[in-house]
């Protein structure tokens, strides 16, 4: 009997990798910054599939290799089956956590999910509540503002900067939201913890139902949200602000403000198809664009999601050293990015090189409104 019950379905998808002579092992941002073949997409496809058919046990050793994987896409938009690596290796992880052979950083992270700031912990809304004014929490709005756990936990000074760039551009009837969770649930869903992750996003949907729009400032939650919630309006922040942004510039126009590189978040990019609205925003605020070689639909990864950083910070780390090492082309002045998870994960290699939000920039260029 298949010891993974719940990937039978990606059997075509495993069959294909197994026999792929790796044509995509250069877009694997964990196989390059490691330099191990068991690591490439081929690599850990591979092992999926050598455990369903019995030939290894299910064990630590190989359900370790699941987690070696960012969660980027990257490999396949250079497949020419489009394969979904990702959707296999997150069926693996819930196979991993189910049988308790899942890493023991993810262990002891699924056993501690309401302590911290981690997905399920009621310091997530106590640091909002410290963050933000009382009258952001407005009980009368029809649309909800998510700042996402990463944003409140790493880059808490955007919140305040998001809700500013709101009253700046005119946005009504629009609040924060005073509970829990207050993370979409990405990262349980990342660990492979199917029982956590489905009670969070039950929890989850209860509490964003009476909200006709929903704005994610997570990428990677701003997926999962709009999949499992379809009857409402989910959009990420950068396609909410743009059309405000566009009224605001018609009648003010910017003056030039330099050039950044822009940096397209896996999830942003490749997960919700945003890659013209960050660049219009900059555009529209007078910045211009200075762009990686390797950009849009095959941008590189910053190494902050799948819990890379939890499971294997050195290479997650490698993988952010990497991409930025273009940093600074042209006339550029830095690097922006609409990620607090990608923000953070450059923050923390790089001390020389500007890393900013596009909220940052967006806030720098609008003025305050005019005293009545």
């Amino acid at each position: 009997m298949s010891s993974f019950p719940s990937i039978v379905s990606y059997r075509k998808e495993e069959d294909y990798c197994a026999f792929c002579p790796k044509m995509c092992r250069f877009s694997c941002p964990v196989s390059e910054a490691e330099g191990r073949e068991t690591v490439t997409p081929w690599g850990k496809v591979s092992i999926v599939r050598f455990v369903r058919e019995g030939a290894i046990p299910l064990d630590g050793e190989a359900a370790a290799l699941f987690y070696k994987c960012v969660d980027c896409r990257r490999c396949q938009n250079f497949c020419v089956h489009d394969n979904d690596v990702s959707a296999i290796l997150t069926a693996a992880r819930r196979q991993a956590v189910a049988h308790g052979v899942a890493p023991p950083e993810i262990t002891a992270y699924l056993q501690d999910s309401a302590e911290g700031f981690r997905v399920r912990s009621p310091a997530l809304l106590e640091r909002l509540r410290a963050l933000a004014p009382p009258e952001a929490f407005r009980s009368e709005a029809d649309t909800l503002f998510l700042p996402g756990c990463a944003a409140i936990k790493y880059r808490p000074d955007l919140i305040g900067q998001t809700l500013s760039l709101f009253e700046r551009l005119g946005v009504e009837g629009i609040t924060l939201l005073d509970g829990l969770p207050q993370c979409g649930g990405y990262p349980l869903y990342a660990a492979g913890d199917a029982t956590q992750y489905t009670e969070t996003a039950e929890e989850r949907n209860r509490a964003l139902a009476p909200y006709a729009t929903i704005v994610s400032a997570c990428p990677a939650c701003t997926g999962l949200i709009g999949e499992e919630m379809p009857q409402h309006r989910v959009v990420p922040l950068v396609s909410f602000l743009l059309p405000h942004v566009e009224r605001y510039f018609a009648e003010h126009p910017p003056s030039r403000r330099g050039a950044f590189m822009y940096h397209d978040s896996c999830f942003l990019g490749r997960g919700l198809g945003c890659y013209e609205e960050p660049r219009k925003l900059l555009a529209l605020a007078g910045i211009e664009v200075v762009e990686f070689p390797q950009n849009r639909n095959e941008a590189e990864c910053c190494g902050a999601g799948g819990l890379l950083p939890l499971t294997a910070p050195e290479t997650a780390r490698k993988i952010a050293r990497h991409r930025l090492r273009h940093a600074g082309m042209g006339e550029s002045q830095g690097v922006v990015t609409a990620c607090a998870s990608c923000s953070h994960a450059f923050a923390k290699v790089e001390e020389d090189v500007p890393i900013l939000d596009l909220v940052t920039l967006l806030l720098a260029a609008i003025s305050p409104p005019s005293p009545q």
